[in-house]
């Protein structure tokens, strides 16, 4: 795994435009002050192994989190011990300025499929019915007054993208379900935390790679939650980069909420 993420990063990162920065993370197990010191810990020992790996072009810095920003629940809704979101919670993450091509730059070849870990292919037209929905569940909230009923439906590239499709739909309001704030939103991951849909992460099984919502400039390309009357329902687009042409299928991860496999269609 570190190899491909050296690689990645000797390809993509600008040497030019230091640093890449280097986060580790704990779960909740342990005293506070005993995570934030192994969180830094593996913060260097990554860093380490870049170093190593990729010479003394890079500049690097390194923080520890602790079990400050969670990416999932440590523990399950009944109060019992959650492994699985424990073991995405224990990670280290990597962010650098991506190299930019000038206008000087002359390209004569480009790197073949297999050698490039997003997708490769051209633009798609947009669909307004993916498919049929290949799963769904019930988002109740803190108040337990309001639920929506989420069903996710078939992804599909588009060019260097993936379009995630969700058709919400509330099943128990008062009168009516007003979003404010973004059902959503307001996860503290620093890649999506302003996103409507930043609750939805998208995981490569093969790589655990994780896929966020996608940010053109300010704005995360997707579309709003309406206010909804009992019943009624309104579908979402959520755009996420895409993974390797060769990926047939992505595990949905909700924050709070359960995980699913769901398609992706040419």
């Amino acid at each position: 795994m570190l190899d491909e993420v050296a690689e990645e990063t000797r390809r993509r990162a600008d040497p030019a435009k230091p640093p890449v920065a280097i986060v580790g993370h704990t779960d909740t197990k342990g005293e506070d002050a005993y995570n934030l010191t192994l969180s830094v810990r593996r913060a260097e020992a990554v860093k380490e192994y870049l170093a190593a790996k990729l010479g003394a072009d890079y500049r690097y810095v390194t923080e520890g989190k602790g079990e400050s920003t969670p990416i999932a629940k440590n523990d399950k809704p009944g109060g019992g011990d959650n492994p699985e979101g424990r073991a995405r919670n224990r990670r280290v993450e990597i962010s650098y300025t991506i190299r930019q091509q000038g206008p000087d730059v002359t390209t004569t070849t480009g790197p073949s499929a297999d050698e490039v870990r997003g997708s490769t292919r051209p633009n798609a037209q947009f669909r307004p019915d993916p498919g049929a929905p290949v799963a769904d569940f019930t988002w109740t909230f803190t108040n337990k007054d309001d639920q929506l009923k989420v069903e996710v439906l078939p992804l599909y590239r588009d060019g260097a993208y993936l379009v995630a499709s969700f058709d919400v739909s509330a099943v128990k309001t008062n009168v009516v379900f007003v979003p404010a704030p973004a059902p959503f939103a307001g996860w503290e991951h620093e890649f999506s935390a302003a996103a409507d849909f930043g609750a939805f992460t998208l995981e490569d099984p093969a790589t655990k790679a994780r896929y966020h919502p996608l940010k053109m400039a300010t704005e995360f390309v997707e579309n709003h939650v309406p206010a909804l009357q009992t019943g009624e329902k309104s579908r979402a687009y959520v755009y996420y980069p895409a993974p390797p042409d060769d990926r047939t299928s992505l595990t949905l991860r909700v924050a709070n909420g359960p995980s699913s496999s769901v398609p992706v269609a040419p």
